[in-house]
């Protein structure tokens, strides 16, 4: 515990910590690390002895600075705290206590993914992404705008393929019950579960939500500390955010019931 707190302390400067960074990319001495920070070369100097002492850095022939395999790994794990750090409102009022360890630890590749803040804005990137999907859409939801329903329609008729994790207990609004409970929907949605285009799997209780394509996570919102499900979250297309959803995905995929919910509200005849 002791060599952590200390690697915390070295950690808590900035410019320790922006230097690790710049001799990563680039192995640099002393003068040309100060006037890469804007700080004076003794200053530098201070820095990069606690460093050295540190075992991140070490230094070359050449009086050039490199970071150590040390110091390399620590950086390619640290992003994961500066996510979680830049966005602490966020997670201050959301739980990730339902992600397996080894996805929590890997949080930080949604760095590159931007907040979305506004509900209506998360609503207008699921349609966007039901309107431009070309390959696939996969969802985690505890409920689906109605107004998604007649895309999820076109995207099958573009041969799309929809996977689909839904809650079995989620107990949806009259009006989406009166909207799949129509004739013609029911229909198409039977249409494409026959030639394949439309899988679904059951898990008891669903707090977050998911909706991806092969081109972009149009959000991944983590549930409230509560246990209620939001649509504020986060959206990107890096392929370190498409990856880390996927892998999401898959994990409650692989551990859900086939099974329809649809079918569980409208023709099981019990209370959810």
């Amino acid at each position: 515990m002791e060599q952590l707190c200390d690697l915390y302390f070295e950690f808590s400067n900035e410019d320790r910590l922006e230097i690790l960074k710049i001799v990563r990319a680039t192995p640099l001495n002393v003068t040309n690390l100060a006037r890469e920070r804007d700080i004076t070369s003794q200053e530098c100097s201070r820095h990069v002895s606690r460093l050295l002492e540190a075992g991140l850095v070490y230094k070359d022939l050449d009086g050039l600075y490199h970071s150590s395999a040390y110091g390399d790994l620590l950086l390619r794990i640290q992003p994961s705290y500066e996510f979680v750090c830049a966005h602490r409102e966020y997670f201050r009022s959301h739980s990730l206590d339902f992600l397996p360890e080894s996805l929590a630890g890997r949080i930080g590749e949604l760095s590159l993914s931007d907040y979305v803040g506004d509900i209506m804005v998360s609503i207008h990137r699921m349609e966007r992404l039901l309107k431009e999907a070309e390959e696939y859409v996969l969802t985690i939801a505890a409920q689906y705008p109605v107004s998604t329903y007649p895309l999820f329609f076109d995207a099958w008729e573009r041969g799309v393929r929809v996977m689909s994790v839904d809650s079995r207990q989620q107990v949806p609004p009259k009006e989406i019950v009166e909207a799949i409970s129509r004739e013609d929907w029911r229909e198409r949605i039977h249409e494409a579960r026959a030639k394949g285009l439309s899988e679904d799997r059951l898990w008891d209780v669903i707090d977050i939500n998911l909706w991806m394509s092969e081109r972009e996570v149009a959000i991944i919102a983590f549930p409230k500390v509560d246990g209620s499900s939001d649509l504020l979250g986060f959206s990107g297309e890096s392929e370190r955010t498409r990856r880390w959803c996927r892998d999401l995905f898959d994990y409650f995929w692989e551990r859900g019931v086939p099974g329809h919910w649809d079918e569980v509200h409208l023709y099981s005849g019990e209370k959810p």
